[in-house]
């Protein structure tokens, strides 16, 4: 299931229960962005977390920071400050610099989650776990591994951060 829309027409604190019952009624696992990207947090046991979205502060809010729950915590945020129709438009070098940005300021941040699966931030995954020694999750990265692995598809991937490598 999408994203934002599906989370605020469901509710957070019915999602949960309103993909469950998708799974039963059709007979195949059912998740969303949303829940993928909590599980992938959980997966690589993110505590410090720091978000990145490519929207204009406030202009949709940092989604990412949804999927933060139990003893994590948010210790920072960046914004690319593209309107939703320019995502596809933000140059794939941003959300590496905006990274780096984001592990100077907090550096005990352990894990970097990217929001919205609409824009290019695969390339800053290898780079920035290799260079911080973090864990890096992007809301696209996490739905392919949610849905490979709701799949039955436990195939261990390389080049794509440690999420894939190693869960």
């Amino acid at each position: 299931m999408g994203g934002a829309p599906t989370n605020i027409s469901q509710g957070e604190e019915n999602l949960q229960r309103v993909l469950a019952e998708m799974t039963q009624d059709y007979g195949v696992p059912v998740s969303s962005s949303s829940m993928a990207q909590r599980r992938a947090l959980r997966a690589v046991g993110a505590r410090k977390v720091g978000t990145i979205n490519p929207a204009v502060p406030r202009q949709i809010g940092d989604s990412a920071s949804g999927s933060i729950e139990g003893d994590m915590i948010l210790l920072g945020c960046k914004h690319a400050r593209a309107r939703l129709q320019d995502y596809n438009r933000i140059p794939p070098a941003k959300a590496l610099e905006l990274g780096r940005e984001l592990m100077l300021e907090h550096p005990d941040i352990d894990t970097l989650i990217y929001a919205c699966p609409h824009w290019a931030t695969i390339e800053s995954i290898e780079p920035l776990e290799q260079e911080f020694g973090i864990n890096v999750i992007t809301a696209l990265q996490a739905i392919i591994w949610e849905g490979l692995r709701l799949s039955g598809v436990s195939d261990k991937v390389t080049n794509y951060g440690r999420l894939l490598r190693e869960h």
